[in-house]
This record gives structure tokens, sequence and C-alpha cells, in this order.
């Protein structure tokens, strides 16, 4: 079932989208927004797989919120609605998305670290739902562990950049940058296995 969220603030134009929707079984209208701040929330609330968003919102428009919700929910795809065939805001949109996109690429291949090919040290992380790797030396699995490291997606591939560059490109993609777990939490005193080590081999 394809869960869709209609964002529209003309109640005539989601009634009859959610009226065309209603004779595909696969597709479930899950929640109908009025303007961008309710788009959001609601996105937040249900995820959907889909939404349709007008283009023209009251207050923050369909531009805005659709960044909103892509940084947010990586899987989530929007489909933009526009009465108007030559809609500045469009292609203001298009051109937005292309600037961060180039924005991207120029801080991954202006600071990402060289390549490991000749080592044995898996790095192991999830991305995109998928169990990836990268090849890492003592000192670079180090930083990945302490945060002064950070691996970001970039163009199919996954490469190495210091943490104040992983924050400018989140600031541009959220998505680009992998979301890797602490090192360490906060011991527990009363935690009886707080002083055993985890072997190497079992590390990620």
């Amino acid at each position: 079932m394809l869960k869709i969220l209609l964002v529209d603030d003309h109640e005539v134009v989601r009634l009859g989208l959610k009226s065309l929707l209603s004779h595909y079984p696969k597709f479930e209208v899950v929640a109908e927004a009025n303007n961008a701040e309710e788009a959001i929330r609601l996105a937040n609330e249900y995820t959907p797989d889909v939404v349709v968003m007008d283009i023209r919102l009251p207050g923050k428009s369909g531009i805005e919120a659709t960044r909103e919700i892509t940084g947010k929910h990586a899987n989530t795809k929007v489909i933009m609605l526009t009465t108007f065939a030559d809609d500045e805001l469009l292609f203001d949109a298009i051109s937005a998305a292309k600037a961060r996109a180039i924005e991207i690429k120029q801080l991954v291949e202006q600071h990402r670290l060289p390549k490991i090919l000749d080592s044995e040290d898996r790095f192991n992380f999830v991305a995109g739902k998928k169990l990836r790797f990268i090849l890492v030396d003592a000192a670079t699995r180090e930083g990945l562990n302490k945060g002064s490291l950070f691996i970001v997606r970039y163009d199919g591939r996954s490469e190495v950049v210091p943490a104040a560059i992983a924050e400018r490109i989140r600031e541009r993609d959220e998505r680009a940058v992998v979301k890797l777990s602490a090192e360490s939490a906060p011991v527990d005193e009363n935690d009886p296995y707080k002083d055993f080590v985890v072997p190497d081999d079992l590390k990620w």
C-alpha cells in the first residue's frame, strides 16, 4: 500500500485528487494538509511514501515544505503541483537543488580523505537501509568512532570527510551524511558488563 499525503490550500482540489486516487486499491491517502506547516507535521507523523504538494501555499511555500520533508525523510518522494506553466518557483526549486548538489560535490572532492585500498579492516555502516562498508586503517576507524570524521554518500559512493566539512554538507542535504552510532554511551556503574571489552573481531 502506497501512503500518500495531499497538500493543497484548496479543499476542492484535495477532494478531487482523493476521489481520483480512491480508484486505485494500492493507493491510500493517509492525510491532507492545507498549508506547509501542517504538511511538515503530518509528514513527520505518517512518513508517507509520496507527498502531492502544491507549490503555492499560504505562508511557507511548497518548495520550503518539500526541502524540510525530504531532508528528514529520505525515502519520501514529492510530486509538485502548479497551475502556472511558467511558474518561477518551480525553476527556483530546480535551480536550488542543482546548486546544493554542486556545492556538495565540491566539498566532497576537495576535502575527502584518500581511499584506503590495502586494508583488511572493514568499517560497517547502514545507509539507505542497506548494510555497507568501507576499508579503514586504525586512524580512520578512531576518527569515525570519536566523531572527528564522518562518512558521506555522494554520487553512489562512500567518502570520508572531516567533521567540519560533514556539517557543511549536512546543512545542504542532511541525508548525505551517514548517521553513525556513538562509540560509547555513558557508563552505568551498576552495569555488570561495564568492564567487558568487545573483541576486535566483533566490532564494526
